[in-house]
């Protein structure tokens, strides 16, 4: 009997993954991150009480403009340029007329780290469409 083994379809699956590596690049990822990240802004921007609507369009999901550690990334930001006084309804504050904290955003955070299905689930559709339409 013989040690060596046969593949069979081994060149198949070659050439697939070939096909691949040609169109999971960087942007297809950062695309997926991207898609979790908006779960995220989107949650948080529901958990914030409706005033002006500032804070809520501060809360922002863009992709890095560089690679982190050589891998694509993504992120949620508030923009303090729109909503200067983001931290004061995370945190609360005293003064004259203080008001209780209302976070928004590092309770959206812990949540999504507890179970962060959803934000994998996104980053999982993306990747798997892509799959799906080179295996066509």
């Amino acid at each position: 009997m013989s040690d060596a083994a046969q593949i069979l379809g081994m060149k198949d699956l070659e050439k697939q993954y070939g096909k691949l590596e040609m169109i999971l690049d960087d942007r297809d990822l950062e695309d997926g991150f991207l898609a979790g990240c908006r779960k995220m802004r989107d949650r948080m921007r529901s958990k914030v009480k409706k005033k002006t609507g500032a804070l809520g369009k501060a809360i922002v999901a863009k992709k890095f403009r560089y690679k982190i550690k050589g891998q694509p990334a993504a992120f949620v930001a508030v923009d303090r340029r729109k909503a200067p006084h983001a931290h004061l309804v995370e945190f609360g504050h005293g003064g004259p007329q203080p008001a209780p904290a209302h976070g928004f955003f590092r309770p959206v955070v812990d949540e999504f780290e507890t179970n962060g299905s959803e934000v994998e689930q996104a980053v999982a559709q993306k990747l798997q469409s892509l799959i799906e339409g080179v295996s066509r």
